[in-house]
């Protein structure tokens, strides 16, 4: 059974059930197959999906050569930069809550309609956060290549030099485990402040501005 599942992770207790009736002729209940997964240490998550080529040799070896060169450049005395993008909706809430046992996790939304993404690009260093904007809409890349510039001129780097990742290596790049924690702060402070999204906004002020304000407040 263990050999089973190690082949085919998706395959259902359905599946394990009939298949043992039908290879050893006994008749087992899909709990009882649960049970015996659980003391074997085998647990019910969510698929992780891995590109056909995320393990070509080729790609390996270019993650490799960034490994070597990021190595080189601080061996230089040069302070390694990594930079990196993500989205997310101000109207993001989190999937999961608690609530009593055979009772829904409910809370209100405040809209139907999500509206534009809002992106956050940023640098970070060893030690510290760089620097960072956000952009309400897409990111095109000549946006990205005008944050560069800017980020280049605002921090006052000498002498440069560029270090492109290997593919497919996000566990290169430090800033990837930042977002996660960014983001459920955002969802937190958005949680606690959803009374700016919902009715009319206060003291005559626009929407846009309430969640600018909220943006804001969440951001610092």
């Amino acid at each position: 059974m263990e050999a089973w599942v190690e082949f085919d992770c998706q395959i259902t207790l359905a599946e394990l059930k009939a298949r043992i009736q039908v290879d050893y002729d006994i008749v087992i209940s899909e709990t009882s197959l649960h049970r015996a997964l659980e003391e074997r240490v085998f647990t019910y998550k969510d698929l992780h999906y891995e590109l056909l080529q995320l393990n070509d040799e080729s790609f390996k070896n270019k993650r490799s050569e960034y490994v070597q060169q990021l190595r080189e450049h601080i061996i230089q005395g040069k302070v390694p930069i990594w930079i990196d993008e993500t989205n997310f909706n101000l109207f993001t809430f989190r999937t999961k809550g608690r609530s009593k046992k055979n009772t829904r996790a409910k809370f209100v939304r405040g809209c139907s309609q999500k509206g534009k993404n809002l992106h956050i690009i940023g640098a970070i260093s060893a030690t510290n956060f760089v620097f960072c904007t956000r952009r309400r809409g897409a990111l095109k890349s000549r946006h990205a290549n005008e944050w560069l510039k800017t980020m280049l001129q605002e921090v006052e780097f000498q002498d440069a030099s560029f270090l492109k990742l290997g593919p497919y290596s996000p566990m290169l790049n430090p800033i990837e485990n930042m977002w996660p924690a960014l983001k459920s702060r955002i969802k937190t402070s958005l949680r606690e402040r959803v009374a700016a999204f919902m009715g009319p906004p206060p003291d005559g002020q626009t929407r846009t501005l309430c969640i600018k304000i909220v943006f804001n407040s969440t951001m610092n």
